[in-house]
């Protein structure tokens, strides 16, 4: 792949120095149910940021966000899943102990 086309599919911190006022849970949502795999992309990185930037909004729509991410980790597109399962990480770690609930469904 190309340079331009490998940071598309890379997990990016550039949402982390946004105002989180312009980004919601419902968008990264929205982006995580396009055909688009880089829409997909966009949308777990958004999550990541959020997690990052806004936990409570993420920890509000925990069931939501983690269902979708875990349909993202079975994307055929090694780039999507990747970039899915490093959210959950990443989830994981600035959410602590709100996401203990979901573990369940993250291990099976």
């Amino acid at each position: 792949p190309t340079r331009e086309m490998s940071s598309a599919y890379s997990v990016s911190k550039s949402y982390s120095s946004l105002d989180s006022s312009n980004m919601s849970v419902n968008l990264a949502l929205k982006k995580m149910s396009s055909d688009d795999w880089a829409d997909k992309v966009d949308g777990l990185n958004m999550i990541s940021a959020l997690s990052e930037s806004n936990p409570k909004q993420v920890a509000d729509n925990l069931k939501e966000v983690i269902v979708a991410i875990l349909n993202e980790c079975k994307n055929l597109r090694s780039s999507v899943s990747r970039v899915a399962i490093v959210t959950i990480g990443t989830i994981a770690q600035n959410l602590n102990s709100k996401i203990d609930s979901e573990m369940e469904k993250v291990r099976t």
